[in-house]
């Protein structure tokens, strides 16, 4: 997820309760799968009558007006400094490689912007990771993991939750199965569910490509369903989403539409097929493996006799997030529970942890001990499963994949209504960088522009020949003069 400037209110601790159970919370937050959303809605509305024919020119301005509005916040998403397309064959120029030798370059590079970022915006908590070529070069905590008891974030064990960055996990784990043949990638998950069915709203089927993929055709209704204020309203993954299910309104694989319900139902058909709760499968096949010691899908409940709750000694390691109010004041608020749908955002790390996630993903999903999944696996989920956008972000196996400055950007954001998170792979350079802090609702970017600007200050564009001329088209699509002056008139403003 990203951040952008909003209106700060004064909330109490009632209307927060309010915000958190009624999904108002999205107000202070933007996904950084926005951009995402938004070829859906523009997808959308290509089908209304603004688009026919005899649309008129102020039709026509309307629709690029509701474009830019929609953008406009989110530039930073879009924008490419490099356009040029990438040759297979070319190899990045490198200006200075980021290792341990540079390390205290890198080191200072990012104390100072972070903490220009606390003086500035009062960020009560950052928490840094990057790793390059396989090793942890720099591991770094700022500021407090607990204000009230001047508790230092310790990059080791301070445990922030990452959000979404969760999908990332989810998808590993369902491959896995995929692997063992316990699920099947074009297979209708009907197949999967007993206790209840998704409704058979168009012919074509959902599949797990498609969830995988954001295509599976879901409205996009997450407001008052995704967190509980309280362990006492957490329910069950089954009975989540069995009631709370979103309306199919796109056929699968059409278009993109960003759904944590989609993410949700994933993680439970692992449960199905495993036999054993999505926390527990994930600290046996992912975490356990890697070493990530402080990491874990439980959450501190209590008074919930229907979820085993977070260890005594890692609920003790959790960061307190805050939301800032409208004088600058963090605000301490209780943690905030996904337990019913923690496939899609229930994850909560250490920066350490997660450089040994990332040091994993990048090395075809291997680690000391053996591998996450195959080779061959690992080679699928560095594909997009749909590859009709080829020059757009698309996503391969809930990872987002896009361009910056030339290199191929993996990456997956995370917020929820007390911390925001930010994932970025770069492949070809083996660089990868984590970062999260433990607030909501200042004006700080710095989990948005952080890993960019590492990529900005170490490394130059790529590629570096001389951009060749585009080819004109030659296509379907293709009109004549004369089917132009179809199309020709007089325009007055």
């Amino acid at each position: 997820m990203c951040q952008t400037n909003h209106e700060r209110l004064y909330i109490t601790e009632d209307k927060w309760n309010q915000m958190i159970d009624h999904g108002k919370w999205q107000k202070y937050i933007t996904n950084s799968f926005i951009v995402n959303v938004f070829f859906g809605f523009i997808t959308r509305l290509l089908g209304k009558s603004v688009i026919k024919r005899d649309a008129s020119w102020g039709d026509w301005q309307r629709l690029f007006f509701v474009i830019a509005i929609i953008l406009l916040p989110h530039r930073h998403v879009l924008a490419n400094d490099n356009p040029q397309l990438m040759l297979d064959d070319e190899k990045p120029a490198i200006s200075m490689s980021l290792s341990t030798k540079d390390i205290s370059e890198a080191g200072a590079f990012v104390d100072k912007l972070v903490n220009k970022e606390i003086a500035t915006h009062s960020v009560p908590g950052v928490t840094v990771s990057i790793v390059k070529d396989g090793e942890i070069v720099l591991l770094k905590g700022y500021g407090f993991a607990d204000l009230g008891k001047q508790l230092q974030v310790n990059p080791k064990t301070s445990m922030f939750k990452v959000g979404s960055i969760t999908k990332t996990m989810t998808a590993l784990a369902v491959m896995q199965l995929v692997e063992q043949g316990e699920l099947a990638l074009d297979t209708d998950v009907n197949k999967y569910l007993s206790a209840f069915k998704i409704p058979q709203t168009f012919k074509e089927p959902i599949t797990i490509r498609a969830l995988l993929s954001h295509r599976a055709g879901f409205e996009v209704a997450d407001a008052g369903n995704l967190f509980a204020a309280n362990s006492s309203k957490v329910v069950s993954t089954q009975e989540f989403l069995a009631t709370r299910m979103p309306k199919r309104i796109w056929p699968p694989g059409l278009n993109v539409s960003y759904s944590n319900y989609g993410f949700g139902l994933l993680g439970y058909l692992v449960e199905q097929k495993s036999g054993v709760d999505l926390a527990t499968y994930m600290q046996r096949h992912i975490f356990a493996p890697l070493g990530m010691q402080n990491t874990s899908l439980q959450e501190p409940l209590t008074n919930n006799d229907g979820l085993k709750p977070i260890s005594a000694e890692l609920a003790q390691q959790l960061t307190i997030g805050y939301f800032q109010d409208n004088k600058g004041e963090n605000l301490a608020k209780p943690f905030v529970f996904m337990s019913q749908i923690a496939g899609a955002g229930g994850v909560t790390s250490s920066a350490y942890d997660m450089a040994l996630y990332m040091i994993a993903r990048m090395d075809n999903d291997k680690y000391s001990g053996g591998d996450l999944v195959n080779t061959h696996t690992s080679r699928d989920m560095k594909q997009r499963l749909y590859n009709d956008r080829p020059l757009a972000t698309g996503i391969m196996y809930g990872m987002f994949d896009g361009q910056y400055r030339g290199y191929e950007r993996l990456s997956h954001g995370g917020g929820t209504p007390t911390f925001l998170s930010n994932m970025v792979m770069y492949p070809e350079l083996n660089l990868g960088v984590f970062i999260s802090i433990n607030v909501v609702g200042s004006d700080s970017n710095v989990v948005d522009f952080l890993p960019d600007l590492i990529l900005r200050n170490f490394y130059r564009p790529y590629p570096t020949k001389s951009p060749q001329k585009a080819k004109p088209p030659t296509s379907q699509y293709m009109f004549s003069e004369q089917d132009l002056e179809k199309y020709t008139g007089q325009t007055c403003l």
